[in-house]
């Protein structure tokens, strides 16, 4: 709504009324001032004592009615050349804003030849500002570096995780071996000797049937 036109259309509607206004109150300054019309309050009766007081006291209330609208008249004066520099400032504006879209979609069309195809529309593209583009790139620069590090960061972090959980894994695995080896050396202790002699007969017995077997294959 607070567009460049609108604030002009406002401009001028003060205007036009700062006008009106200066030339009203100016007539009407002119009009008291030669006593051409009447006053709105007649001077009281207390305030004067001869016919003389009385015209005295009424002629200079119509100058000063008088000069109460040329002081009125000069405000509007003033409110009329501010309306005309807001005017101008939004006009401005509105034009900057009509260059600024046309840049944006610049068209050029060749003229048409007589019986000819239809030329197709060419596109002039928007002229680059160098110091713009090297700001961008540079820009562009820094966000792949910072990505880049970030990367590297959640990779060592990965890293760092994977090295714990192997390190608590292989701390179970030997805790569990020693509980284990523990275990199996309660339980060598708690047989006879007779009892691990023929354990071991029998494994080594199923050791040859194994290599027999192997070998008739």
């Amino acid at each position: 709504m607070c567009t460049p036109g609108f604030w002009k259309n406002v401009g001028y509607c003060c205007l036009v009324l700062s006008i009106w206004a200066v030339l009203q109150l100016g007539v009407m300054g002119i009009f008291y001032y030669i006593e051409a019309v009447p006053l709105v309050e007649d001077v009281a009766a207390k305030k004067y004592n001869s016919y003389d007081e009385y015209i005295f006291l009424t002629t200079l209330n119509f100058k000063v009615t008088a000069m109460n609208c040329w002081i009125a008249a000069v405000i509007y004066v003033v409110t009329g050349v501010l309306s005309i520099f807001g005017i101008i400032y939004a006009s401005q504006k509105q034009k900057e804003k009509i260059e600024e879209e046309e840049d944006d979609e610049a068209f050029c069309e060749p003229p048409e030849e007589p019986g000819g195809p239809k030329p197709k529309r060419k596109y002039i593209p928007k002229k680059k500002d160098p110091e713009k583009e090297k700001e961008l790139e540079e820009k562009e620069l820094e966000k792949k570096q910072l990505e880049k590090k970030q990367l590297e960061k959640n990779h060592l972090e990965e890293i760092e995780l994977e090295d714990e959980k192997h390190e608590d894994k292989e701390k179970k695995i030997g805790d569990r071996e020693i509980i284990f080896g523990e275990r199996k050396d309660k339980k060598e202790a708690k047989k006879s000797p007779s009892q691990v002699r023929d354990r071991k007969k029998r494994s080594d017995r199923d050791l040859f049937k194994k290599r027999d077997r192997d070998f008739y294959k």
